[in-house]
């Protein structure tokens, strides 16, 4: 029998600036989205004595949530991205031939490669179970878990992931900041 618990509420959103990338080194534009989250487990056993409370697992989301709002993501591992520098103040990089400059406080590095649903539902993912991590939450009742990006009403994208695969990807020294200049790749 598979038990599981749902986590939706409209205070679960967050609104971001991107620009998706071609495969031949073309891009959108600069523009934003609103998106709305959510979040289901699936439970390795469900008795008395091992619950997970709902307004933990809102809460660690609504974290995350707020942690993406009002940024700019940098796919980090795009191979059409040069970072020339980067500090405190600014971050100065060049993507698909088009140089950018933007506050570091603005900016919100992520793993992958393109920030596109399919990639930012995973870094959803692992942001929220290393935020599940940080709490008193027992993560070992939880088998897997699903995080949906809703973009728009019915348009979206999912990512479910074992606890296995969250754990051993989330184990991963997250890179902050690029340690000197990144060159295309």
């Amino acid at each position: 029998m598979l038990r599981q618990l749902h986590v939706r509420k409209d205070s679960l959103k967050f609104d971001v600036a991107h620009m998706t990338v071609s495969p031949d080194g073309t891009k959108e534009r600069l523009h934003g989205h609103s998106y709305r989250a959510g979040l289901t487990v699936s439970l390795n056993r469900f008795d008395f004595g091992s619950l997970l409370n709902l307004r933990d697992l809102r809460n660690a989301t609504q974290t995350v949530c707020d942690a993406w709002n009002e940024h700019f993501l940098l796919p980090l591992h795009c191979p059409h991205l040069s970072i020339s520098s980067w500090d405190d103040a600014s971050v100065d990089f060049t993507l698909c031939s088009d140089r950018y400059v933007l506050p570091t406080k603005d900016v919100k590095v992520l793993e992958i490669e393109n920030a596109v649903i399919e990639h930012l539902t995973v870094s959803f993912a692992i942001d929220l179970w290393r935020e599940l991590g940080r709490r008193d939450l027992n993560r070992a009742l939880i088998a897997s878990m699903s995080v949906e990006l809703e973009e728009s009403t019915g348009q979206g994208g999912c990512t479910t992931m074992s606890a296995d695969e969250l754990s051993a990807i989330a184990s991963v020294p997250t890179q902050k900041r690029p340690r000197g200049t990144l060159g295309q790749r």
